[in-house]
């Protein structure tokens, strides 16, 4: 009996952009992946090369990202960000919440935020010509200290994952994700004994902050 021959797969290697021919080929993986299918809408080109350059995109005033190409063959099959965004929260004093027809139910909380660091991390895979898939992680800092952490807005350092794809199968499309926000618990003392007089140095809610978000999404798609 002869032996079956082996089945190969070329590896996949992973670079990083370098130049605007690099560039290219990140935004056009997009249409590669989505051309052919009737219900996406294309964005501007012009428009997704300028969220991805420094000197158009105000964003990289505060952020550091870098981008990733990886190849078969030769032939790119997925893209891959790395971010890091500093938000500097200590420039907020104070949230205010106003309501015109109801001005008696106004309020103004007192933020005394820190500055924050967040860490961001992005892929997309061309599996197979008719299923994609995508996958993303971040780290976010915690930006409210004891003092003026409320109930309205849980904060301690978050940890982020999703992870999703999209098949393509005759006239029909399915894209789906699973997204995931949690943190660990935290616990803000009542020192309302420590500060004694100074009230506004006591922390506002002392006990324990716990919070976590879980969405799933699924979108389906026919061509008519």
């Amino acid at each position: 009996m002869a032996a079956s021959p082996a089945l190969s797969v070329a590896p996949i290697t992973i670079r990083p952009v370098e130049d605007a021919g690099d560039r290219k080929a990140f935004v056009d993986l997009a249409w590669a992946l989505n051309g052919n299918d009737p219900h996406w809408i294309p964005p501007l080109k012009t428009e997704v090369h300028g969220l991805i350059d420094p000197r158009t995109n105000p964003w990289f005033a505060h952020a550091e990202a870098r981008l990733f190409l990886a190849e078969r063959d030769g032939q790119v099959v997925g893209r891959i960000s790395a971010q890091v965004d500093w938000t500097g929260w200590t420039s907020f004093e104070q949230l205010a919440v106003r309501f015109p027809a109801r001005p008696a139910a106004d309020q103004v909380y007192a933020l005394d935020w820190d500055n924050t660091l967040s860490f961001r991390l992005g892929a997309q895979w061309q599996a197979t010509p008719t299923v994609a898939l995508r996958a993303g992680a971040y780290v976010d800092g915690n930006a409210v200290p004891d003092r003026t952490i409320e109930r309205q807005y849980l904060d301690s350092t978050k940890t982020g994952g999703s992870i999703g794809g999209g098949v393509r199968f005759g006239a029909w499309r399915v894209d789906g994700a699973f997204d995931l926000v949690a943190g660990p618990p935290r616990t803000v003392p009542d020192n309302s004994a420590e500060v004694g007089a100074f009230s506004g140095l006591a922390n506002i809610a002392p006990g324990e902050h716990d919070g976590s978000v879980y969405t799933f999404e699924l979108a389906l798609g026919r061509r008519m």
